[in-house]
């Protein structure tokens, strides 16, 4: 799914085909992803992407009946083994609930995610809950929760895998890209 143009080998995001989350991952019912990912609203057409991660331009499917399409640049994370059966739980906790058709999650569902997200995954969303429904499930992304999901060895800075519109001018980098990124668990939708 990534094209290269030759050029250092960065790959340009213009040339991301989009995929839907279902061909993706045709079992994403039974086994939800971990994903880290920057709202396709906020792409910038001029971006390169670094080549040693696999690249998707995702569209999914959430909200239960309201069958919402977010989309995002998206990199899938390999879970820690130990957390697979916590990221079921928390997808069959939340599966055919609708969360999100008729309007905004209300409060209690809020204190209800997070109390499960603390529950099955040991992690949170104080700060990240915004884009929660049903099938797209948010987490705070701080170093310690990413390691609570996944061993792989991550930038320190996750805008490293992103060369801006004008190269690499530092500047551009902080104005640009800071703040966009999102830990993110996607399941299947219920619909």
């Amino acid at each position: 799914m990534s094209v290269t143009d030759g050029r250092e080998g960065w790959l340009p995001v213009t040339d991301l085909k989009t995929v839907w989350a279902w061909d993706a991952w045709p079992d994403l019912g039974a086994r939800p992803r971990v994903a880290l990912g920057v709202p396709w609203t906020a792409v910038k057409r001029g971006w390169r992407l670094d080549p040693s991660r696999t690249w998707l331009h995702l569209e999914h499917q959430s909200g239960g009946l309201a069958c919402h399409h977010p989309a995002w640049l998206l990199t899938e994370l390999t879970p820690r083994p130990e957390v697979n059966a916590g990221l079921l739980a928390l997808h069959q906790q939340f599966e055919e609930s609708n969360l999100g058709t008729f309007s905004s999650v209300s409060v209690d569902d809020l204190i209800e995610y997070r109390a499960a997200l603390g529950k099955h995954l040991q992690v949170d969303c104080n700060h990240a809950w915004a884009p929660f429904e049903e099938a797209v499930y948010p987490v705070d992304l701080t170093p310690a929760f990413l390691a609570a999901l996944t061993a792989e060895t991550l930038p320190e800075n996750l805008n490293d895998w992103i060369e801006p519109e004008d190269g690499s001018d530092a500047i551009a980098r902080i104005l640009h890209d800071v703040a966009r990124w999102q830990l993110l668990i996607l399941a299947e939708n219920s619909d």
